[in-house]
């Protein structure tokens, strides 16, 4: 079984990346999502959101470098 410390931890960081997927504009939260929670490929997400390949491609790209950014201290 988890700890208090080890599970108080975990709600912190859940916090944390839940506050940097709002951080991100409803375009690229959108694809993020789809992708990594709904197993969506970036031709896929093209496809479903009426967009191009390249965009999905430089929307993700940015939005993956604003979340790093955001959950950096996350990383030990």
């Amino acid at each position: 079984s988890s700890s208090p410390d080890c599970n108080l931890k975990l709600s912190q960081e859940k916090k944390e990346i839940v506050s940097a997927l709002k951080s991100l504009n409803q375009n690229q939260r959108d694809l993020i999502e789809f992708a990594y929670f709904r197993g969506f490929t970036q031709s896929e997400l093209s496809e479903h959101f009426n967009i191009p390949l390249g965009t999905v491609k430089t929307r993700m790209r940015a939005a993956m470098i604003q979340l790093r950014d955001k959950l950096k201290n996350l990383v030990s």
